[in-house]
Formats: structure tokens, C-alpha cells, sequence
């Protein structure tokens, strides 16, 4: 398969699930819930639920944060088993966006923290002493992120870009512009409008698969925000 005919398949599938992005005024009927169990129990009416399956009302900030991070896992491989085998690893490597934070952490040498125990992807590098890990990391998925001599932003960006197969600049160009966002952790609006068009007019390209899971990840952390925030306060009170 090539080229948009290529990405027909993936951009249907795609398409359902960018259907099922919360909208303004379902994330308004949710900002105003401020118990954290009510909270979790409205967001499972929606389409939300498929993130929720593995909390539950005495879930801690780091359960919380582990189970995002394995549904956004695991929807980025979904993804790029819909798309023409040459673009899955470029896809697939969407899902070290989560990883930026801990990579940075596990490379300074500081000592790990106990939850990073139950994240498949850390505990083998938080098993070795501190002063083991980067020599091990290119074992580990992280090692375009902990082998870099820059900052893990930086690191995914550059990795990212390797990985894109040969294409024309009509292909290239929209993910260069892309590559200024996705790894932006606090959007503004107008960056997620943004977002969308390029969703819409790239369809069937490469740049609207990357637009989809750049708004995805953004809904992940919006939702990330709401859950911990009023798990802190509660905590807190």
C-alpha cells in the first residue's frame, strides 16, 4: 500500500475514534464535578471510560498516572497497526511522549522513586545503581531519550524525525510544522483548533495520523489534570 491509499484503512479507524474526543461542553459538564469519586464515576459515561477501566475510587496519584500511561501506550500500537508497516515505528515511538519526564529523571543518576517499580518500561532500568543506567539504556526503549546529549524533548524530536520513511515534501512539510507541538504538555486552545484542522485536511496522510494523537494525548492530560487535582485536594483536606 501506498501513499493515501496506503492510509484509507487507518484514517476510517482513526476517524471513529477522533469521533469520540470529548467536546467543549462535555469537559464543561466535568470541570464542574470537584469529588474525585464523582469525578471518575460521570467521566465513565463517556467516552473517557476506556481510561478509567483500571481506577477506581482509592486509586492514588500514582496509579492514576501509571494507568494513562498504559492506555496511551497501548491506543499509539493500536494506531500504528492500521498503518502501512514503513510509517508503524515512527508511530509507535508517539508513545515515549509519556516517557519525557522519567527519562530525564533515570538519566541524571538521582535515585528512583518507588512507584517507578510497577512501570514496565522503568523497572529494569531503576534495578541497575544509578551510576549503571545510561550504560544499559540502549537496551531499553528509552535509549533514543537517555543516549542523547540533549534535552529529552530535543532527544524525541530528533528520534522522531529519523524515523520517518522517505517521502515527499508534501508529506514532510506538515510534520516538520507538527514537530513544534507534539510535545507540548499545556496547549492552548487555539493550538488544539489548530490541531484539528490539520486533522481534517490532511486526511489519509501521514500528519493527520500525528494530529490525532497529539489531540489524544492532550485529552489524556487534561483528564490526568482533573483526576490528580482533585485526588491532591482531597488528600490535602
Amino acid at each position: 500500500m501506498t501513499g493515501r491509499v496506503g492510509f484509507a484503512y487507518g484514517q476510517a479507524r482513526i476517524q471513529a475514534h477522533y469521533g469520540r474526543l470529548l467536546n467543549a461542553s462535555e469537559w464543561s459538564r466535568l470541570d464542574r464535578v470537584v469529588d474525585y469519586g464523582e469525578l471518575v464515576q460521570m467521566a465513565q459515561t463517556t467516552a473517557l471510560r476506556l481510561w478509567l477501566a483500571n481506577l477506581g475510587p482509592d486509586s492514588n496519584a500514582h496509579q492514576i498516572e501509571l494507568a494513562l500511561r498504559h492506555v496511551f501506550r497501548r491506543h499509539v500500537r493500536q494506531v500504528a497497526d492500521w498503518l502501512p508497516r514503513k510509517w508503524r515505528p515512527a508511530v509507535r515511538w508517539f508513545a515515549a511522549l509519556e516517557d519525557l519526564p522519567a527519562a530525564g529523571y533515570l538519566k541524571s543518576g538521582a535515585p528512583a522513586p518507588a512507584w517507578m517499580q510497577n512501570d514496565p518500561v522503568y523497572a529494569p532500568l531503576i534495578a541497575l545503581p544509578p551510576g549503571e543506567r545510561r550504560g544499559a539504556a540502549d537496551r531499553s526503549p528509552l535509549a533514543p531519550l537517555m543516549l542523547a546529549d540533549v534535552h529529552a524533548a530535543q532527544a524525541w524530536i530528533r528520534h522522531w524525525r529519523r524515523l520517518w520513511p522517505a517521502a515527499s515534501r508534501s508529506v514532510t512539510g506538515p510534520l516538520e510544522r507538527l514537530a513544534g507541538v507534539v510535545s507540548t504538555d499545556t496547549p492552548g486552545t487555539g493550538e488544539t483548533d489548530w490541531l484539528a484542522r490539520v486533522f481534517r485536511r490532511q486526511a489519509q496522510r501521514p500528519a493527520a495520523v500525528f494530529a490525532y494523537l497529539c489531540l489524544v494525548r492532550r485529552q489524556a492530560n487534561r483528564l490526568r489534570g482533573a483526576l490528580l487535582g482533585r485526588r491532591l485536594l482531597e488528600r490535602g483536606a
